[in-house]
């Protein structure tokens, strides 16, 4: 089916929850769309919540 993916594994989120909040999520996996399934991925959303703008540069992704 479709080849085009949203979102790749490892993918590094960066999410405006709400007005002055900003929070960090991560793609876990990710599944191309079938014709017995929708696209799908699963996030994993990190306890980093801030009232300041997250950009990448703030983030250390060393591990």
């Amino acid at each position: 089916m479709s080849k085009q993916k949203i979102f790749n594994r490892g993918n590094v989120i960066l999410t405006n929850l709400s007005n002055g909040y900003f929070g960090v999520a991560v793609v876990l996996s990710e599944r191309e769309k079938t014709s017995d399934y929708f696209a799908k991925c699963h996030i994993a959303i990190t306890p980093l919540l801030s009232e300041k703008e997250i950009k990448f540069e703030d983030i250390d992704l060393r591990y």
